[in-house]
């Protein structure tokens, strides 16, 4: 049965309603990571990982592809997806979150793939990368200094 236009506005509007969902993607323009990258990027479990990634397909905002035992992430390139990709990217550029999100996948990318999916964050102490951006990890919210009250900005 086909989605009806306000189901998936709804749908994409809900995931997009989550900070480490927005920062993935954010970590995702112009790359494509693993699941096992992208819990090196934010310092996450790999089920975690996997649980956002998996919503964000599921609205069409990243597909996968898979090689071998490892499924890669990038961002769609469907004209739907791209139209809330472009605004959504474009208003959380400045953020510093996002910026030291963006350094932190650069960090990961640079290490051999099989390093970090074996080591997870560990890679970056063992290649001599520690103590490099990522100063808000997503899981968790008391190590994040959130100015805003709202409750839904928390990771």
């Amino acid at each position: 049965m086909p989605t009806s236009p306000l189901s998936r506005l709804l749908d994409t509007s809900k995931v997009l309603a989550n900070r480490a969902r927005l920062r993935i993607l954010a970590a995702l323009d112009g790359h494509e990571l693993c699941v096992l990258q992208v819990a090196a990027v934010f310092d996450i479990a790999r089920s975690t990982a996997s649980e956002h990634l998996s919503a964000l397909r599921k609205t069409g905002l990243v597909v996968e592809r898979r090689d071998g035992r490892f499924v890669f992430f990038s961002l769609s390139g469907e004209e739907r997806s791209r139209r809330f990709l472009d605004v959504v990217l474009q208003e959380v550029a400045s953020d510093p979150s996002i910026r030291a999100d963006r350094e932190m996948t650069a960090l990961v990318l640079s290490l051999p793939h099989e390093l970090v999916c074996e080591q997870g964050r560990a890679a970056l102490e063992a290649a001599g990368l520690a103590g490099h951006p990522a100063k808000e990890p997503l899981g968790n919210p008391c190590a994040t200094r959130i100015k805003s009250t709202d409750p839904k900005e928390a990771p």
